[in-house]
């Protein structure tokens, strides 16, 4: 017997067949959560400033930030990213001091006939960047540039603004300039020459956190994707949380940063007892990581926010199995202690702590929001408040607009419905109703309530030891 799916309401009656009459339809049950997006700013030696930057690759990333910089571990971002793996995506805004310099490099033949070569990004960097001028005849010459692995070899270029332009154009490495057009053209190099007095500048808090007339840092990765993990790498401050707080209202995500630069432990507590937001994560301490060799003093911050793009978002951080994410900590800067009275005062003031465990490595102690509300201080309970919210509201997008019919509410409706379902067939959530509560000519309320599985962060074992004790299986 033939299937017609139709909306043509002169097929409906036919002969042997089924008639499957086409209408609205509810969101599948396939929920949109996945890895999660994780939005950075940092400084890094190489590339586009105050520039929203997109990444699904190592190696991209690798080029567009580090370039052929020998010592990239030197840059506070390049540190945040080393030797962690990021479950999602990830948004990226390079900062650079408002004195940074770009390296350059003139060359004359007269004090008036020359090329200047700069590097394309300012920074330090760029005075690794090398180069190699050779004259083949009056008008034409060939350029080798060098930065680390990277080489460029421009050929028969032309001693004017068109010559000038094609390196420009051609080049990721430097820009291009005469000071005059014509003249003589500068004689061939002995030895290649390095760019010089390229200079990264002081960064200060606004570098990073932009402002509504500032566009950098922060400001420029508000054009991320709402949701995901937001921090600042390897610096904090108390501007810096500050705008953190606006950025995750404005975001709807979550973000993390050091309470403090400080290792003393109550000195961090102190500070992460002044800040109270469900969506922003607060460490006390710091940990040490080796990376390319030499020993680094790092923030927490990117360990927690590798877990976090890369798990379910029901599973709290603070679980045991997700120790690998924490192999390459090495140990502790001096000062710091992981122990019963710590973990009690740093959960009173809502910061995070790790825990060394039995045979080596470390867990995260605690997954809490540096709000200490009651209610309030899970992460894994605004996380989970966040998805239930995308879902729904993905279900009802295809309705908006439509015509308040029963239909078309029963169809929303039921689009929640099975959204929810699967989480709860996920074990993300426990229970969950969904009621129509109202309605209007031009709308239509629904009131959701769903039940969150909580998080064992107290298991409590009584044990009797002696004669005459009877053990009994728990059932």
């Amino acid at each position: 017997m033939a299937i017609y799916y139709t909306t043509n309401p002169n097929e409906f009656k036919l002969t042997d067949s089924i008639i499957i009459a086409e209408q609205a339809q509810p969101s599948s049950g396939k929920l949109s959560g996945g890895p999660e997006l994780t939005g950075i700013v940092g400084a890094f030696p190489w590339g586009p400033t105050d520039t929203l930057l997109e990444f699904t690759s190592g190696a991209a990333l690798i080029e567009t930030l580090v370039g052929g910089y020998s010592a990239p571990e030197t840059y506070p971002g390049y540190r945040a990213l080393a030797e962690k793996k990021f479950g999602g995506p990830l948004r990226i805004v390079r900062v650079e001091a408002s004195d940074a310099v770009k390296a350059s490099r003139t060359l004359d033949k007269t004090a008036t006939d020359s090329i200047d070569l700069t590097a394309k990004y300012s920074g330090a960097a760029g005075n690794e960047i090398s180069t190699l001028f050779t004259k083949i005849d009056a008008s034409t010459f060939d350029l080798v540039i060098t930065f680390g692995s990277i080489v460029e070899q421009h050929k028969a270029i032309t001693f004017d603004a068109a010559g000038m332009l094609a390196i420009t154009s051609a080049s990721k490495l430097v820009n291009a300039a005469l000071n005059i057009a014509g003249g003589l053209i500068p004689d061939t190099d002995v030895a290649p020459v390095l760019l010089a007095d390229g200079d990264d500048g002081t960064l200060a808090d606004l570098d990073y956190t932009g402002s509504a007339s500032v566009a950098s840092g922060l400001y420029v990765l508000r054009q991320m994707e709402d949701g995901g993990f937001v921090f600042v790498a390897e610096h904090t401050s108390a501007a810096i949380i500050t705008a953190l707080e606006a950025h995750v209202a404005v975001k709807a995500c979550n973000a993390g940063a050091q309470a403090s630069t400080s290792n003393a432990l109550a000195t961090a507590n102190t500070a992460a007892g002044d800040t109270a937001d469900e969506r922003l994560r607060l460490f006390n301490h710091r940990v040490t990581q080796t990376i390319n060799g030499t020993i680094y003093t790092v923030d927490l911050t990117a360990f927690y926010a590798a877990i976090w793009s890369s798990i379910d978002p029901s599973e709290s951080i603070a679980q045991k199995k997700w120790k690998t994410f924490l192999n390459q900590i090495t140990g502790l800067p001096s000062g710091v202690t992981l122990d019963r009275a710590e973990w009690i005062a740093a959960d009173a003031v809502g910061a995070i702590m790790l825990e060394k465990l039995k045979g080596g490595g470390y867990k995260f102690h605690m997954d809490i929001t540096s709000d200490t509300t009651d209610g309030a201080t899970s992460s894994v309970r605004r996380r989970m408040h966040d998805l239930v919210n995308s879902e729904t509201a993905g279900a009802l997008e295809e309705f908006a607009n439509a015509k308040p019919t029963p239909a078309n509410r029963r169809a929303a409706k039921g689009g929640m419905d099975k959204k929810l379902k699967t989480l709860q067939d996920n074990e993300q959530i426990e229970a969950f109703t969904t009621v129509e509560v109202a309605k209007t000519g031009d709308s239509v309320t629904f009131e959701t309530q769903v039940k969150l599985f909580g998080e064992l962060r107290f298991i409590i074992n009584k044990t009797t030891v002696g004669e005459n004790v009877v053990i009994e299986e728990v059932a």
